[in-house]
């Protein structure tokens, strides 16, 4: 199988692709830069032997090929700036550009993590497009990909500044104000939420798998691996039964009844509650099924059967909370509010 090659330096414009959202934030360029060191151990310099299983490997197998003792502890200037091609004080005035005057701390080693963290690593890296999975938990593996995703800047400039997002109660103003008058910018245009092209066929792809989850009977419980803007990028690894999406403030979000950042953060993952997630921070989603060792034991129903008479009764009637929400009652409590509380919740 052909395979592509990856031989892109570490632009802020690369790294801001692999983890959309601030560099400077806690984590992200380490991550950021985590991946585009992966990325070159799958398809380029740094390229590593993996067992040949058909193509197949898993994310410890990557670690035992990839991560030597001279790996682990180098540090984002070494991993960065130690190449000719890579202009130190160009990429600092490129970073400061964007993001302003962030302090970097470049002495942090990024593959200083753990297991479960590589773990989220390769989600990410299957859902922007750079590898294939099958299987769920210890199972899961990996394989290349034959064709190169497409890098949101190689978009055509006319795709890039279309238009068709605009409302129609906005678009008699663009057209008069498409360009700046005299040099000046006479319209501005606040949004709250737009998402990028590569992030937009995430979502879709979410969308597409929620769609299929909820044809089945009944309806398995998921899990996903989300990163929380309420704690501050970190990533949850959590077990959920999805509910419905919920539009709000131009966002797409997954209305779900299961474990929650809060619970995880406090140690407490047990009993379940809602929670709203915003799709385009959902980095994995997987489904499962209801005797599945992963579900928390007051679940109670990994000793039942898979019918959906025999679903826990909590978690079958959630669906009748659809009908709650349309009467306008609400209910979620998540990333789309902070202020909110469940309305139906045990």
């Amino acid at each position: 199988m052909l395979e592509p090659c990856f031989d892109d330096l570490p632009t802020v414009d690369l790294l801001d692709y692999l983890v959309p959202g601030v560099l400077g934030q806690k984590g992200n360029l380490l991550k950021a830069v985590r991946l585009w060191v992966m990325l070159r151990s799958l398809y380029g310099d740094l390229a590593v032997t993996l067992p040949d299983e058909e193509g197949w490997f898993s994310n410890a197998q990557w670690r035992d090929a990839f991560l030597q003792p001279t790996h682990r502890p180098k540090t984002l200037q070494q991993w960065l700036f130690e190449q000719p091609a890579v202009n130190e004080p160009q990429w600092r005035q490129g970073f400061a550009k964007r993001y302003g005057g962030l302090d970097l701390d470049i002495s942090l080693a990024p593959f200083q993590v753990d297991d479960r963290t590589l773990r989220n690593d390769f989600a990410t890296l299957e859902k922007l497009g750079w590898l294939q999975s099958s299987g769920t938990g210890g199972q899961r593996r990996y394989c290349k990909v034959s064709e190169r995703p497409e890098l949101p800047w190689a978009v055509p400039s006319a795709e890039r500044t279309s238009t068709h997002f605009i409302p129609n109660d906005l678009s008699s103003v663009v057209d008069h104000f498409p360009e700046p008058i005299n040099g000046t910018q006479r319209f501005i245009l606040d949004v709250e939420y737009i998402i990028s092209q590569s992030v937009s066929r995430q979502v879709d792809r979410l969308l597409q798998s929620l769609k299929q989850i909820w044809q089945q009977t009944p309806v398995p419980p998921v899990r996903l691996i989300y990163r929380s803007i309420r704690y501050y990028e970190a990533e949850f690894e959590i077990i959920t039964y999805p509910v419905c999406i919920y539009y709000f403030q131009r966002a797409p979000y997954l209305f779900a009844f299961g474990q929650t950042p809060q619970q995880l953060d406090a140690g407490d993952p047990e009993f379940p509650n809602w929670y709203d997630y915003r799709l385009d921070r959902i980095l994995d989603l997987q489904p499962l099924n209801w005797q599945d060792a992963l579900l928390p034991k007051t679940w109670g129903a990994r000793s039942r059967g898979s019918s959906a008479k025999q679903i826990p009764k909590r978690f079958a009637e959630k669906n009748a909370c659809l009908s709650s929400a349309r009467s306008g009652c609400g209910f979620g409590c998540g990333d789309s509010s902070a202020d909110r509380t469940p309305a139906a919740a045990i």
